[in-house]
């Protein structure tokens, strides 16, 4: 059975934020011919328009694990989309692959006060429609603008070149960001701050769908974070909220 519906850590994370009280201001590229897919939102999203729409077949097996096929990708953000855009406490990035999000807009974005970024587009190079993780060989260029990353134990080792997960954060962070999230699917999660500190995980009553968690997980951080919460009491909520999404009531 397949379904076409919103997604990407834009849709998520936004909807997770919005569920929570957050007001949240979405910038998205896609096509005009897809801008339907806003309508009833529930958030308020901003369409900056591109000839293509970043289209992704997600496919699960029994164990919920997931392969990606790529249908095609959006035409990437620039500096010039960001020059007037209002002051936020947050600006949270989550590109799809390689090309989304390039150095330049980057820099742009850096002018805000707090950055976050879901690091796992840009390890992602698109093969035969297949995502295949790769080096990112720009990363210091990248990393030194970001306060708060996030990405899952893979992404972080091949981020790296290390093979454990606590030597993975501490490079990551030496590049730059104060705060390293990693997510670790059922088993939990990571938080690094300098040093490594085990979040654990919520067992969910129900699997509904897994699609999203992890980006819900970074909202719920950030927003905690943003309230002053420490780094360990913002990733126990957002534990526990990536798990709502999983059981489908958030």
């Amino acid at each position: 059975m397949s379904k076409e519906k919103v997604g990407g850590t834009v849709y998520y994370a936004s909807k997770a934020l919005q569920k929570i009280g957050i007001d949240v201001t979405a910038f998205a590229r896609l096509s005009k011919s897809d801008s339907t897919f806003l309508k009833n939102i529930g958030f308020k999203m901003i369409p900056l328009w591109s000839r293509t729409t970043s289209v992704f077949k997600n496919i699960y097996d029994g164990n919920w694990d997931r392969k990606q096929e790529v249908e095609s990708v959006i035409e990437p953000f620039l500096a010039a989309h960001i020059e007037n855009i209002e002051d936020f406490d947050c600006i949270h990035l989550g590109p799809l692959n390689n090309t989304d999000m390039p150095l330049a807009f980057v820099k742009q974005i850096g002018k805000s006060p707090l950055i976050s970024a879901d690091l796992q587009g840009w390890l992602r190079k698109i093969k035969d429609k297949k995502i295949v993780l790769s080096e990112w060989k720009e990363k210091e260029k990248f990393l030194k603008h970001f306060d708060i990353v996030k990405c899952d134990v893979q992404e972080a080792l091949v981020l790296s070149g290390m093979q454990s997960i606590e030597d993975a954060a501490g490079h990551i962070f030496e590049l730059g960001p104060s705060e390293v999230l990693i997510t670790d699917a059922s088993r939990g999660s990571y938080i690094y701050t300098g040093i490594l500190r085990k979040i654990k995980p919520y067992k969910p009553k129900t699997i509904v769908d897994v699609t999203g968690a992890g980006d819900t997980y970074t909202a719920g951080y950030i927003s905690k974070r943003l309230d002053s919460y420490k780094p360990e009491e913002a990733a126990n909520f957002a534990s526990h909220l990536a798990t709502k999404k999983i059981e489908g009531s958030l």
